[in-house]
Parts: C-alpha cells; sequence; structure tokens
C-alpha cells in the first residue's frame, strides 16, 4: 500500500510538472543567429560560456525536495519591513545619485536626472515550473505605480531575472531595454519593438541621458528551457557619469574578472555596488557566491556603500532568509568596506547610514 501511494505521488506530480511545462517555456526552441567567435561563446556549438568551467551540481535531488515541500522553512516568520516608495522625491531632479531597491534584483537608480531600472520582476513565483520559488511578501509597488525608466537593464534570462509580463508590460509603454546578447532575440520573439533594444556582448557601451552604460563579464549560465542551455549571455553593469559609476554584478560567481573590472574604469570613483548576495549551496558552487565572496568581491570596487541584492524575496535555495546578509555585511567590514542594507521601497544614497533591521 505505501509504495502505491508514493507511486501515486509521484505520478501526480508528474502530471503537474507536464501541465505547467507546455504552459511554459520549458520546450522553447528558439533560434539564435550566431556570434562572433570569442573567449565566451563557440559558434560550432552556438553557445556561450565561462572561460574558467563551473563545477557540475551535484547532489541537489535532496535539496530541490525540500524546496517544493518545505518551503516555508526559509521564508521569514513575517513580512519584512518596507517603506512606501516615494517616487516624487526619487525623481526629482538634480546632479545626486539616489537609489531605490524593491527586494531581489530590482534596483532603481536616478544618476543625476537619468533613471535606470535592473532586472524587474514581480512574478509570484520565478520557477519555470511554478511547484517552487514563490515570492513571499508582494512587491513594495506594482509596475505600474513605478515612473516609466530611461532604460531597463537585463543582467540574463533566468527566470528570477527575465520577468516576461512585466518586460511586456514595460515595453508597451515605450521603455528601452539594454540586454547581453540573445536575451535581446527572446526580446524580439516576444514582440519587443527592435527599436527598443539595445543588445551588446561584453565592454559592449550604450549611451542613456548623459550616463555610460557598460556591459561587463559574469560567471554563471543561462537558459530557461530543456533545450537553450547557455545559448544567450549572462552580464553585468557599470553605469557611470561625470566621474562617479554604479556596479551592478547581475548573477555571478567567484572569479579573476571581479577585480579586473573596476581596472577597466581607472579615475572613476564608485558610489555604490549592488552585488548578488544570495541563493548559494554547496551542491551548486559556481552558479551563485558565497557571501565572504560577495564582500571580497565588493572591495575590490572600494565603493562608497557596498548594497547585497539577490535576497529578499524568492527562496531559491536552502539557506534561510538573512543568512547571507548577515554574513557578507560581516565580512565586509572586517575588509574596511561600508555595506548598506536599505528597506525595501527606501530611497537612499551613499551616505545613509547603515540599519541593521535583517538581524
Amino acid at each position: 500500500m505505501l509504495l502505491k501511494a508514493v507511486l501515486a505521488v509521484f505520478a501526480i506530480l508528474a502530471a503537474v510538472i507536464v501541465y505547467f511545462a507546455a504552459a511554459t517555456e520549458v520546450f522553447d526552441m528558439t533560434s539564435f543567429p550566431v556570434y562572433q567567435k570569442s573567449d565566451h561563446y563557440d559558434p560550432e556549438t552556438r553557445r556561450f560560456y565561462d572561460a574558467v568551467p563551473m563545477r557540475s551540481p551535484g547532489g541537489t535531488g535532496a535539496k530541490l525536495l525540500r524546496m517544493v515541500f518545505d518551503e516555508k522553512a526559509f521564508h521569514p516568520e513575517k513580512p519584512l519591513p518596507t517603506v512606501r516608495p516615494d517616487f516624487k522625491s526619487f525623481m526629482a531632479q538634480g546632479d545626486s545619485f539616489r537609489y531605490m531597491w524593491l527586494g531581489h534584483s530590482i534596483v532603481l537608480m536616478n544618476l543625476g536626472g537619468t533613471f535606470l531600472m535592473t532586472d524587474p520582476v514581480f512574478s509570484d513565483c520565478v520557477s519555470p515550473i511554478p511547484i517552487m520559488m514563490h515570492r513571499f511578501q508582494k512587491p513594495a509597488a506594482s509596475m505600474d505605480e513605478i515612473p516609466l525608466p530611461d532604460a531597463i537593464l537585463i543582467s540574463h534570462d533566468h527566470y528570477d531575472h527575465l520577468d516576461r509580463k512585466a518586460v511586456m508590460y514595460f515595453a508597451a509603454k515605450g521603455v528601452k531595454f539594454v540586454t547581453p546578447l540573445g536575451v535581446g532575440e527572446r526580446l524580439r520573439k516576444w514582440g519587443v519593438p527592435e527599436g527598443s533594444i539595445t543588445e551588446l556582448d561584453w565592454d559592449g557601451k550604450a549611451g542613456i541621458g548623459g550616463v555610460s552604460v557598460t556591459l561587463v563579464p559574469a560567471r554563471h549560465a543561462s537558459g530557461r528551457g530543456l533545450f537553450d542551455a547557455d545559448r544567450t549571455l549572462w552580464t553585468g553593469y557599470v553605469a557611470e557619469k561625470g566621474g562617479r559609476a554604479v556596479y551592478y554584478s547581475g548573477d555571478t560567481s567567484w572569479g579573476d574578472h571581479l577585480e579586473g573590472i573596476p581596472r577597466k574604469f581607472s579615475g572613476v570613483t564608485f558610489d555604490a555596488a549592488f552585488i548578488e548576495n544570495g541563493q548559494y549551496d554547496e551542491s551548486w558552487p559556481d552558479y551563485h557566491m558565497f557571501p565572504e565572496e560577495t564582500a571580497k568581491a565588493a572591495s575590490f570596487f572600494a565603493p562608497a556603500r557596498f548594497i547585497p541584492i539577490h535576497w529578499g524575496a524568492y527562496p531559491l535555495a536552502v539557506h534561510t532568509w538573512n543568512d547571507s546578509v548577515k554574513r557578507s555585511v560581516s565580512a565586509a567590514e572586517k575588509l574596511g568596506v561600508k555595506p548598506l542594507v536599505p528597506k525595501i521601497g527606501e530611497i537612499f544614497d551613499s551616505s545613509a547610514e547603515p540599519d541593521r533591521w535583517y538581524e
């Protein structure tokens, strides 16, 4: 009887997976152009790759089952404190750099009057098959409450960074997108106008309202289904204006590229560094940085403030919701880096005082 019950559960689970997979992009067969050969793209396989190969995940089965059946264990016990976003103040004209974090990897930047937004994801679930990775609280603002940005910077095509509904909402409003190679192709397939997409390789630059935006290397992976692994590039960004810059890491694991990025911007002062900090695990050690690595990466940029991101919305690993930020802040302080953990929805700049609300 027990065996039959177990088999029945797995049969039901398999049916649910097949049903949802058919309704998403799991079986997507998008055709991508052949790009120029480089130290991170092979035109023969039509895939991007990391200069230092990532170790394959191992021992993930039990952890994924925990993420499916015990997801609440990785949620906070109560909603995280949020601030109702004051967009009028945030959008006020001036030469200052102002920021707002809306959880996970959504960063709003007002850089002296130019408004940029990174990886807007508002979905309730960021798994291609919605049986795990659910949002544990509502966004601090809905999409229609956010002023239209001058451009949206997309780091890569994983579901927790590329939200189709958000893309189509902002595209319909005429917002421009900057993407790494291949991701622009996805947007075109979805119906985003060609004139709204700037698609670049690493070291490519886009001018947006007086801000120079440069795509910089990351060490990660890409794909939204079973057949498109690494068909699109992943990237970080540096946004520069008037000798000041902001670094946004996107998703990246540890590598020499992290020390190399600030060297390309000599003479520039980094006002803020928004660096991924969460969703790591020993079973997938090369997909995300561990907190101590995040702090070390921040030290390379010597920013006025280091802001840990990629947490505070979705559980994508089996660590507690605040383990990453507690560890990275402690490690950063030991390295002489000034960390800042703003509340979700709060306006801040590089002079803001730290608040340990997450403890």
